[in-house]
């Protein structure tokens, strides 16, 4: 970025865009039916709205923290979603994180202070642009709404990558996966 002067939302726009079409050219040659989506209007909105506040928002406010800061502390702080999600589940059940659960919320903000300040709390090392952008992606990371629920695709792959997920034992997979109920199943 700081070589070419690429703009965030020219380079997110441009991903998303080619992603998409590369994904979609692969699952034509697969022999997927892609357009199945469409058939359904709550499948094409519910799509329209996973695209524009759920993958839009992660990559540019993600690209945002890139632009100010750099990609080491654009991913540490992404990744302070999971700690998001805990939280909110904590909040919304009145349920208390397990003690090895707060021991990795407590290790992942202790780094993330060490990150962003030196250890000094009176001074930031990073911009507070950087650090607005790199909350808001972790938020954005946190809140991501699910995929399509119905029998899509999309959906179809979804599951697909759940199972091969559960024979790698990757378990942010596992609970980031749409339906699963701590991604907000209805």
């Amino acid at each position: 970025m700081q070589e070419s002067q690429m703009s965030s939302p020219f380079l997110t726009m441009t991903r998303l865009l080619f992603a998409g079409l590369i994904l979609l050219m692969l699952g034509f040659v697969h022999g997927d039916r892609i357009f199945r989506v469409l058939q359904n209007r709550r499948d094409a909105l519910s799509l329209l709205f996973f695209s524009l506040f759920g993958a839009l928002t992660v990559q540019f406010t993600f690209l945002m923290t890139i632009e100010k800061s750099n990609a080491a502390t654009a991913t540490v702080l992404q990744f302070l979603s999971p700690t998001i999600i805990v939280a909110w589940f904590a909040l919304a059940r009145k349920a208390r994180p397990t003690p090895l659960v707060l021991g990795a919320i407590c290790t992942s903000l202790a780094g993330t202070f060490l990150l962003v300040t030196h250890g000094n709390p009176t001074t930031l090392s990073i911009s507070p642009a950087a650090l607005f952008w790199g909350i808001a992606s972790a938020f954005a990371a946190a809140f991501i709404p699910p995929i399509p629920r119905r029998d899509c695709p999309l959906r179809d792959a979804a599951d697909r990558r759940l199972e091969h997920a559960v024979r790698r034992r990757d378990a942010a997979a596992v609970l980031r996966r749409p339906g699963h109920r701590f991604c907000g199943e209805r």
